[in-house]
């Protein structure tokens, strides 16, 4: 986890999990930072690998943290490799999110340019639109295209790159944007 935060520009405090939710309808985690750790609401929360989730309930010595697996979380993500922006949805499940509604020619039409086709193994990074997940953060991978041919949309499945399972410990970021103005 130490070694993680070095890689990132921003300031982060490292924290650990005090309590796990994770059953089919809600997905959560409290943790052993707050408020009086300069923790705020909507504040993003990374693990070694990849992003966990955002501050949704805070207290001056632990806060909530909605994880992006959760179906009521949504997260404004891109294609690494072209750009392409969409927005993720938790899944319910530890190892998948879903962009859904993606128009079938992204996937499927040869006449476009390479580069701007869906491919499975794509990395998929947050795109910063939003202002609450700073740009180029990791998030995971398409793991699976699928289509059907009676609709005109497709669902893609992203696999995350954070370990939801073996969470232990996690990291408070600051965006640089951030500016607490209690």
């Amino acid at each position: 986890m130490l070694e993680s935060s070095f890689r990132l520009k921003n300031k982060v405090l490292i924290a650990e999990l005090v309590a796990v939710q994770l059953d089919s309808f809600r997905k959560k985690i409290v943790i052993n930072k707050g408020e009086n750790d300069e923790g705020y609401l909507g504040q993003p929360i990374l693990d070694a690998t990849g992003i966990i989730g955002q501050i949704t309930q805070i207290n001056p010595f632990s806060s909530t943290v909605l994880l992006i697996t959760d179906p009521n979380h949504a997260l404004p993500v891109q294609i690494n490799r072209n750009g392409l922006r969409a927005i993720a949805i938790g899944s319910g499940e530890n190892n998948a999110l879903l962009l859904q509604h993606l128009p079938r020619p992204l996937i499927t039409d040869s006449n476009l340019p390479n580069d701007a086709h869906i491919l499975e193994g794509d990395l998929v990074v947050t795109s910063g639109l939003g202002r609450r997940f700073p740009r180029d953060y990791p998030v995971g991978e398409i793991e699976a295209i699928i289509q059907s041919a009676e609709e005109s949309s497709a669902r893609v499945i992203i696999k995350p790159f954070a370990e939801f399972n073996q969470i232990r410990e996690v990291l408070m970021v600051w965006p640089n944007e951030y500016k607490n103005n209690d």
